[in-house]
């Protein structure tokens, strides 16, 4: 045999075994890369189902700290503002002479601003004891109630809150056009003072002794929070699932509701007293 020849023997001998040798090690990387890829999947979708967990586990956090109360509504009889298919329902619970609520009902008509028809407010009288001018306040805007003008009386109050004496709920009510005769007598007889009492003791049952206090969907804000405050639960609270119309949405959210009587159902806003039920 040649020295070429030899030489070249050689280099083919090289070449066949760096071929071999670079197949080998690329399908270990390949092997290498599967099982790395397969790890790298595992570990995400056990920290998919960590994070799922975890999120559970906040949502279930969130409603502890944030119990639903079973609202008697008051259908029947408490003004309310918004239709009653919305899908959110905030009970507010307020004082006429209270300057918190004056300050929260900014923030409520911000809210009503911003968010339109997807909220309906129904409003609960809670007059304060030391508030000497808040019970009869409260009466006389529930008897413009009666002749369907709370809101316009709501705001006439909210905008004279240190001139709330006799003379001048008269005076209020007659720059609203009411039947003053009707009104006049609505005040003398004390006809919603059971209403308002009604309210107050459904307040006090749910632990919102003071005002001002919002129900939004049966979870409970104390005071004259920011709008920020009131947003968060309200944007929460449109992510669920659509509630079906009118008082249905309370009993259905909340079957296990926090100490306060049964709904009422609702009806067409009439005369009729409230009735509250006994917590079972």
């Amino acid at each position: 045999m040649s020295k070429g020849t030899a030489i070249f023997g050689m280099i083919v001998v090289f070449a066949i075994g760096f071929g071999v040798g670079y197949a080998i090690r690329g399908n270990v990387t390949m092997k290498a890369e599967k099982l790395t890829a397969r790890g790298a999947d595992a570990d995400s979708k056990a920290k998919a189902g960590a994070q799922g967990k975890a999120k559970g586990l906040d949502a279930k956090a969130a409603d502890a700290a944030n119990p639903r109360y079973k609202v008697n509504l008051f259908a029947q009889t408490s003004p309310t503002k918004g239709p009653a298919d919305a899908p959110v329902t905030i009970v507010e619970v307020s004082d006429f002479q209270c300057p918190y609520c004056s300050r929260a009902k900014r923030t409520v008509d911000a809210l009503r601003k911003q968010y339109g028809d997807k909220i309906r407010l129904i409003w609960h009288n809670n007059p304060l004891s030391f508030h000497k001018r808040a019970m009869p306040a409260a009466i006389a805007a529930l008897a413009a109630h009666e002749q369907g003008k709370f809101w316009e009386y709501h705001d006439k109050l909210w905008a004279n809150q240190k001139a709330l004496k006799r003379p001048d709920l008269e005076r209020y009510a007659a720059e609203l056009g009411l039947d003053l005769g009707k009104f006049k007598a609505a005040l003398d007889s004390h006809k919603f003072a059971a209403q308002v009492k009604a309210e107050t003791a459904e307040a006090e049952t749910l632990g919102a002794s003071g005002t001002p206090a919002f129900f939004i969907n049966g979870i409970y804000l104390k005071g004259a929070k920011p709008f920020e405050e009131f947003k968060a639960v309200i944007d929460d609270e449109l992510k669920k699932p659509a509630r079906k119309p009118g008082a249905k949405i309370v009993p259905k959210m909340i079957p296990g509701g926090k100490g306060a009587p049964k709904v009422l159902k609702m009806a067409p806003r009439g005369p009729a007293k409230p009735t509250v039920k006994k917590a079972r």
